[in-house]
This record gives structure tokens, sequence and C-alpha cells, in this order.
């Protein structure tokens, strides 16, 4: 199967990989992202941690979830060009939802 990456996000996949940022750890622990997060027309992604580490789960795709910048992460798929996975918090500063593909998912209550 051809990898239908378009080449605006083959460039940020380059740029995001090439950035070292130094000292920029994740806003919370990595259970506090662990969870599953709906929407209503694309389904439920999960976000599990595995062994110290974030994996994610969507529709038929999955793979595993580096830490990039504080909230944000990058979902590894390289059909899908290895996207942004961005954490919402809410006010109390627990996670809210997540922003993956430009579609927001709202975590759902345990």
């Amino acid at each position: 199967m051809r990898n239908i990456v378009s080449r605006p996000a083959r460039r940020r996949r380059f740029w995001r990989s090439k950035v070292w940022l130094v000292a920029c750890l994740a806003a919370l622990p990595l259970s506090a992202y662990a969870g599953r997060y709906d929407h209503p027309a694309y389904g439920t992604a999960r976000i599990l941690e595995k062994k110290g580490a974030l994996a994610w789960e969507w529709s038929t795709f999955h793979g595993p979830l580096d830490h990039f910048h504080y909230d944000t992460f990058t979902a590894r798929q390289d059909f899908l060009g290895d996207p942004a996975v961005v954490f919402t918090l809410d006010r109390k500063g627990e996670v809210a939802g997540l922003r993956f593909l430009d579609v927001d998912f709202k975590r759902r209550k345990p």
C-alpha cells in the first residue's frame, strides 16, 4: 500500500524529528494521560500505559506514543505520517481530551 502522507505532513514530520527540546518533560505523569477518548463520528481512541511508556489505539491503527513537548506526543504510525497528539487540560490541571488528526476527542469519565 502506498503511503498517502502529503508533502507538508512529511515536512512537519522531518522537522519534528530534528528538533531537540531540552528540559521539556510531560506536564503530568504518563499514567494521567492513559484512558479512553471519544468522538461522536470517529469513535474511541485509547491511550495505554505499558512498561513506563504510552501507546495509542484508534480504529485499526496503533503504535507507540513518543513524548515531544509538554502535553504533545507523536503517534508513531507511518501510514498516518506520525501525527501529533496534543492533550488538553481542564481548570484543575487534569486531562480533559486530546486533539489528533485535527479532531478533538473528549476523555471518557472513568
